[in-house]
């Protein structure tokens, strides 16, 4: 299954003593893969939720015009290892941990910005679903007004 995460750099941080390892991942969506994406980037709550995600005072997220025509969304992410102080340290199983553990993050954010995407199309799809009820409702009052006002009810 794909998740258009696309892993950009990755860092490892080692401290036996502590018997840690950190491991700082960043990662990025690109736009350009987000399926009706050309619609999406006309629509003006989903600029303000990219406007939001990259102007966010934590400074995580950051937009990669360059990556694509479109951008791509960039994010960084920690996982963390630590050993249990009654067993060995292991720096190469602690590498794995962590970065799985910040790979996990990775998709946790990626699919929080899917659901807010997702929440926009649904939005927009309410919005043409009221549009063609409308239409509906506006066909059955003209053909009752037809009938209203010839006492004769057309065949459709």
């Amino acid at each position: 299954m794909k998740t258009n995460v696309v892993y950009l750099n990755q860092d490892y941080y080692v401290n036996p003593k502590k018997k840690s390892v950190c491991c700082k991942l960043i990662f990025g969506i690109d736009l350009e893969k987000i399926p009706g994406i050309n619609m999406l980037i006309q629509n003006q709550e989903f600029n303000d939720f990219i406007d939001e995600l990259t102007n966010s005072k934590d400074g995580v997220a950051y937009y990669d015009s360059d990556a694509s025509s479109y951008g791509m969304l960039v994010f960084e992410t920690i996982g963390l290892a630590k050993c249990d102080p009654k067993d060995n340290f292991d720096e190469s199983l602690g590498k794995k941990i962590a970065s799985t553990r910040a790979q996990q993050d990775a998709f946790d954010s990626a699919r929080i910005i899917y659901d807010n995407i997702l929440a926009i199309v649904e939005d927009a799809f309410d919005n043409l679903y009221g549009l063609f009820d409308g239409c509906i409702n506006a066909s059955k009052k003209c053909k009752n007004h037809v009938y209203d006002l010839t006492n004769y009810k057309p065949e459709y």
